[in-house]
């Protein structure tokens, strides 16, 4: 609608219309007319009259007189109401009036900044700098533009140039930081916010960088010292308490961290996300019973948060039935949910009777909807895209690299790849390090952190990386990275090691196995991936250089047998403890021993006695225990074991090894899955195949007659150690030679 030109003018000057901009529209006025509009658009924006700026512009625009000036008035009036969409499409039809505009370039740059149109803004950013390659303005968010479609090393050469020309700009030192943060170049990424606090002192940007870098080196408790201190100034600042509770859970402080998520409940009481981190935190602390009243009064909201914290609140606790219970509530309502498809699935594993088909067509259904979202980086190619220097890039993908069972096997894999023939990267999606993660970061070249990277920025950081074959190790476990896999970031994808089935991709290739956990014929059908079975076996034991000597027998010293395991207690349910109960009454006498770290939880402790009572074994005759404080503690407790028992469905890895290596000897159950063949694995591997029986009453057979030769466990015992160093489960250098070979034959096709 035009204005009437006794009406006031629509710029917010106050005069008439016909006094104001009316006599100097375009269409009628000369370049004089024309600078007297620019002067008149530019007071209205300075003085904030947005809305009438936009009113007046728009009018020009249906009369005919829309020039660049006029556009590029309207985007920038749109912009200061927070409607980058109107104003982005302005910038744009200003631009096409007057391409080589630097402002009108820059402008547009930003405002696809800020609708996450990256690439857009890329181009428009390019554009500018080319126009003003010193600019410091349009360098910064160039950097930033392509840090954000993760093209990291352009954007770290893009601020080390900035910061070459313009030695004091703070913000491009800070901008390195995260950028080295996201790399793994932790000590980097320290220094640049020294200089940056060299030149403007500790600012709240700098400040609250070195928190986030102290979690990520594995210092939370210094990240609670930086927020505590923050918050002495602003003690209701949502951010600053946010920060703080990660940090406090990074720190293993449950209790401080549910305290945290309360405070932010009392200033939002609407805070659903603090709410169930709340009740999480106080189930990791010990409190299920108060963890779940927190929830109680949201029990039947149908609520997919409040229903995914009851799940993980049961679990913590090894109640996995309850978990999977709710997990399922969720995926009534939400066949697609993230949580309820990796967790509640991953589960799952864990219940006997669970049907593998029914497993693998909802791991199926799952990734079949991420990757109808995702399109692929690149095309699966027989043969790899080598490196200049000839060698194969491995990328491996994992949040469990630190002392996690994933890392237990991972760091002789590290230790002993070829570097001649590989070049090793890791994207790790862990929040933290320990003193494994470091140990392992000395023999890989290349060390990521993606976990505050999403999924597509990820993908291109790993292509821009040139991976050969990207390998998943951790399945649908906690922490996975599933879906960028979905955007198959490099030519050859890999599943092993951290998940004993399918990830449910069509776009992972192989998954790594062995002929005993998978024999040719058997588990073929419930994979999307092809299997690549390794000579020997799947994966490889590194023995602690702290373990203690093998203890003696203990039952010739106590006068009964103790049989035990120190498996994660998920694994045990009824099934198992039926027949481990009719071990201790074949038994006389015998002990079990358990040991998890759910049992940091008294409420757990004592239901697990509980358990053995009701199935006629008197409490004085089970030990649950908590976990030992550290490894060579948590091994010298198996000197208190004559003979494991092994879990079922779900077989131990890691503890396996452990026990066998403290010289008790493991009886395990076979099954059909890889899940309940690992055990088989294991023993055929350092010649005791006979400890691996088809069915349970040879289970329940065997462990009594170990319990009944106390000679033959003896001899068992004392020479297991020598057994296990001479077995390819522990041979490092000679599983990698098969794992080297596997990798190259994989890039031949």
């Amino acid at each position: 609608m035009s204005t009437a030109r006794n009406a006031p003018c629509p710029c917010g000057s106050g005069r008439k219309y016909k006094h104001c901009c009316g006599r100097s529209a375009p269409s009628n006025a000369g370049r004089a007319g024309e600078a007297q509009l620019a002067q008149q658009l530019q007071q209205g924006l300075q003085a904030g009259r947005f809305p009438d700026v936009r009113r007046f512009t728009q009018d020009l625009i249906s009369r005919g007189q829309g020039t660049h000036l006029v556009y590029r008035a309207l985007a920038d009036a749109c912009a200061g109401e927070q409607d980058f969409l109107a104003a982005y499409d302005a910038y744009r039809k200003a631009l096409s009036l007057k391409p080589a505009d630097f402002v009108t370039l820059y402008n547009t740059g930003t405002a696809a900044l800020r609708l996450e149109r990256f690439d857009d803004a890329v181009q428009y950013l390019r554009k500018a700098l080319k126009k003003r390659p010193r600019d410091p303005q349009v360098m910064t968010s160039y950097g930033v533009a392509l840090a954000q479609l993760g093209r990291y090393a352009e954007a770290q050469q893009n601020f080390q140039h900035l910061i070459g020309i313009h030695p004091e700009h703070v913000d491009g030192y800070i901008n390195l930081a995260v950028l080295h943060s996201v790399t793994g170049e932790l000590e980097i990424a320290e220094q640049m916010l020294d200089k940056a606090e060299r030149i403007a002192g500790p600012t709240l940007q700098t400040v609250l960088n070195r928190g986030l870098l102290a979690v990520k080196q594995g210092r939370p408790q210094d990240a609670i010292t930086i927020y505590r201190r923050l918050l002495s100034e602003r003690p209701r600042e949502p951010f600053f308490l946010e920060n703080l509770e990660a940090a406090l859970a990074a720190h293993g402080d449950w209790e401080g961290a549910a305290e945290v998520a309360g405070t932010l409940r009392a200033l939002d009481p609407t805070n659903k996300g603090a709410l169930c981190r709340q009740a999480l935190a106080t189930a990791k602390g010990g409190d299920l019973e108060q963890a779940l009243a927190l929830l109680s009064p949201l029990r039947d909201s149908g609520d997919i948060e409040i229903e995914t914290t009851f799940a993980q609140c049961y679990s913590e606790f090894g109640l996995i039935e309850k978990s999977v219970h709710w997990y399922r509530k969720v995926l009534d309502k939400a066949p697609l949910n993230p949580a309820a498809n990796s967790a509640g699935t991953f589960l799952r594993h864990y219940l006997p009777g669970e049907r593998e088909e029914e497993l693998v067509a909802t791991a199926r259904h799952y990734m079949a909807d991420v990757e109808s979202r995702t399109a692929p980086r690149i095309r699966r190619r027989r043969g790899c895209v080598r490196a200049r220097d000839g060698r194969i890039r491995l990328g491996f993908v994992s949040a469990d690299l630190r002392r996690h069972s994933v890392g237990y096997f991972m760091k002789p894999v590290f230790e002993n790849l070829d570097a001649s023939r590989f070049e090793v990267f890791v994207y790790d999606n862990s929040r933290s390090q320990d003193d494994m993660t470091a140990s392992m970061q000395q023999h890989v070249p290349h060390w990521r952190f993606i976990e505050s990277v999403d999924d597509a920025k990820a993908a291109s950081l790993i292509a821009a990386d040139k991976i050969d074959i990207l390998v998943d190790l951790s399945g649908l476990t906690a922490g996975h990275r599933l879906p960028l896999f979905a955007y198959r970031p490099a030519p050859l994808q890999v599943t092993w090691l951290g998940y004993p089935a399918t990830t449910g991709l069509s776009r992972m290739d192989y998954r790594i196995v062995d002929a005993y956990t998978d024999p040719e014929g058997l588990t073929e059908q419930w994979h999307t991936e092809t299997l690549w079975r390794l000579p020997e076996v799947f994966s490889v034991y590194s023995p602690p250089t702290e373990a203690p000597p093998v203890a003696p027998t203990p039952a010739k010293e106590k006068g009964y047998v103790t049989f035990g395991t120190f498996n994660n207690y998920n694994k045990l349910n009824d099934e198992v403890l039926d027949l481990w109960a009719d071990i201790l009454l074949r038994v006389p006498d015998s002990r079990v021993m358990l040991k998890s770290f759910a049992f940091k939880h008294a409420q757990t402790r004592e239901h697990v006695i509980s358990l053995f009572e009701s199935r006629g074994i008197e409490r004085e005759r089970v030990s649950v225990l908590e976990p030992d404080k550290g490894l060579v503690e948590h091994l010298s407790r198996y000197g208190e074991l004559d003979i494991g028992l092994d879990p079922f469905p779900y077989c131990g890895t890691t503890t396996t090894c452990e026990a066998l290596w403290m010289g008790v000897p493991v009886v395990s159950l076979t099954g059909q899955t890889h899940r309940a063949r690992v055990g088989f694995s294991q023993l055929s591997n350092i010649g005791l195949p006979e400890l691996a029986v088809p069915d349970k009453e040879a289970y329940i057979e065997k462990a009594v007659e170990l319990a009944d030769d106390l000679e033959t466990l003896d001899a068992l015992r004392a020479g297991m150690r020598e057994r296990m160093r001479q077995s390819p489960l522990t041979d490092a250098p000679r599983f990698v030679r098969h794992l080297e070979e596997a990798f190259e034959a994989m890039c031949r096709g």
